[in-house]
């Protein structure tokens, strides 16, 4: 009985999988082509119209980022961070920071230093939660936020930080960070599932890294840090970047 029972168990949670990517794949099309919509109707309206067009542009944009979490969580609890192999860090982190907003990215600070070498991990799950861990700073620290990247390395280790001078996080509840309906929505900006902590913490497990919460971070009297933690590899895997 026990075995049945873990076995419908079993089967329900792979359904509720399938139907949450199956979904949020089936929304992702008409949510972008809803986005440019908008995007060309704000290009050729008056300066009355083009402000409520730019806020629906946001709230969709919301939604289509909440949407891709969704099927990124249904992707990881499918174990795409096992693959796990040497990494070009630097690759990852360059490439994540070419998407990123023009604006954001003026506003980063950011001092690569020398190479870092190859870590090891799976290199899409690390696009995502570096990606994620930057949404999140600019998300919810505030208005007029200062978000750092950093770099630490040791022999065996290399740590990449992502530190934000914002409202930060009361003691209380750091140690539900990171689990999915957990955000910090509630004592920063804004609100949210908390799925963008939630996967990321996730993907790092998998990976055999290790993802920190800090707030306040060390040697600061407010703001927010994450600290992802990974080992060091000899060398990365597959051809250099643009091979």
């Amino acid at each position: 009985s026990m075995n049945d029972l873990m076995a419908s168990l079993a089967r329900a949670l792979s359904q509720e999988r399938a139907f949450s990517a199956q979904a949020a794949h089936e929304l992702r099309t008409p949510l972008a082509a809803a986005i440019a919509q908008v995007q060309l109707l704000a290009t050729q309206s008056d300066e009355v119209t083009r402000p409520r067009l730019l806020r629906v542009e946001r709230r969709l944009s919301q939604l289509s980022r909440t949407v891709e979490l969704l099927l990124q969580w249904s992707r990881a609890q499918a174990g795409i961070g096992f693959d796990v192999r040497p990494v070009a860090l630097d690759g990852v982190i360059e490439a994540v920071l070419a998407d990123l907003d023009p604006n954001q990215r003026h506003d980063l600070h950011w001092d690569p230093g020398p190479p870092v070498g190859p870590v090891l991990g799976h290199v899409d799950s690390l696009g995502i939660i570096l990606g994620n861990l930057l949404s999140n700073a600019w998300r919810h620290a505030g208005d007029g936020v200062q978000v750092e990247l950093r770099l630490a390395r040791t022999d065996q280790h290399v740590t990449i930080s992502v530190i934000d001078d914002g409202v930060g996080v009361p003691p209380e509840r750091l140690a539900t960070i990171g689990r999915p309906g957990d955000a910090p929505g509630d004592s920063r900006r804004g609100s949210g599932l908390g799925l963008g902590l939630a996967l990321s913490s996730e993907l790092a497990r998998q990976m055999g890294a290790s993802l920190r919460f800090e707030s306040p971070p060390s040697g600061r009297d407010r703001g927010f840090a994450a600290h992802l933690r990974l080992a060091r590899a000899e060398r990365p895997e597959g051809p250099p970047p643009g091979a």
